[in-house]
């Protein structure tokens, strides 16, 4: 173990260098992964300086089928999502006997988990909703060239009411969450009974709920939609709101369901499909 913990620190730098050759050493890691993933123009546009300014860059990606398309990111301020690109990730695989069909994408931001369900997910229409305007803006110019894909801009609640945007102290939207009172700028909600029938959708085959602390007010509400969901994506929200993981599992109790936790998310699989879940690495497999 001590034979581990030697190489920077046995040169006896001092703390501020050894800290600027580990982040030289994270750069040049994340620049070779990003390389092997998706090319190496693009990994230069995902690593270089990305953390020292808030310019905009944008990615040239492909569609399986080989067509080229563009995605948008603030450099600083999306650091922590643009990193689902090439952290562990979650693919849901279907079988041919029941396709997956439907996607509901709560806390869509900028569009990094839609990319990877478009993209894995050719048969899915895919509802994309985000509640930051900043956010909403980059989310609807990433998915302009996709027809299977739907941008809104809302917040998802226990029922359809008017809520008001919270910032982060530091003003970071990705850090933004939604609230009942009269502070902050207004935004329409919507609960998820309401959204499947806006795109007239029997079921969800993959809900993913990512919303900073909301997920307490959609569960304490009726969950009769609980029923039509097949596969539930979500990270564990009580750093947001303390309990409302015990709150999902107690109206999720009287139902079958198979988990499985990859990163930083819980994936629950109703028992009954065919379907499997396995972890990959950025949006590609």
């Amino acid at each position: 173990m001590c034979g581990a913990t030697h190489g920077v620190n046995s040169y006896n730098f001092p703390m501020g260098i050894n800290r600027l050759i580990e982040s030289k050493a994270l750069k040049l890691y994340l620049l070779a992964l990003c390389s092997r993933n998706f090319g190496f123009y693009n990994a230069l546009r995902m690593t270089l300086f990305v953390g020292s300014t808030d310019f905009p860059r944008t990615l040239r990606l492909r569609e399986p089928d080989g067509m080229r398309f563009a995605f948008t990111f603030r450099g600083r301020t999306n650091q922590g999502v643009l990193s689902h690109l090439y952290k562990d990730g979650i693919r849901v695989v279907d079988t041919e006997s029941k396709r997956i069909r439907t996607i509901l994408d709560c806390g869509a931001n900028i569009g990094v988990e839609t990319l990877r369900f478009r993209l894995h997910h050719p048969h899915a229409e895919i509802l994309a909703v985000e509640a930051d305007v900043a956010n909403f803006r980059l989310l609807e110019s990433n998915c302009r060239n996709s027809k299977r894909v739907t941008p809104l801009h809302s917040a998802v609640w226990s029922c359809d009411t008017q809520l008001y945007l919270k910032k982060s102290p530091d003003g970071n939207p990705e850090s933004s969450a939604v609230s009942e009172a009269a502070t902050g700028s207004a935004v329409q909600a919507y609960c998820i009974e309401s959204l499947m029938k806006s795109r007239g959708w029997p079921e969800i085959d993959i809900l993913k709920l990512d919303i900073e602390g909301a997920e307490h007010a959609i569960f304490s509400g009726k969950t009769d939609w609980l029923a039509k969901v097949n596969c539930l994506i979500f990270e564990v929200p009580d750093s947001d709101k303390p309990g409302t993981l015990q709150l999902m599992f107690q109206k999720m109790s009287d139902q079958k369901w198979n988990g499985i936790a990859i990163g930083e998310n819980l994936v629950l699989l109703r028992d009954h499909l065919p379907w499997s879940v396995k972890q990959v690495t950025g949006i590609y497999d």
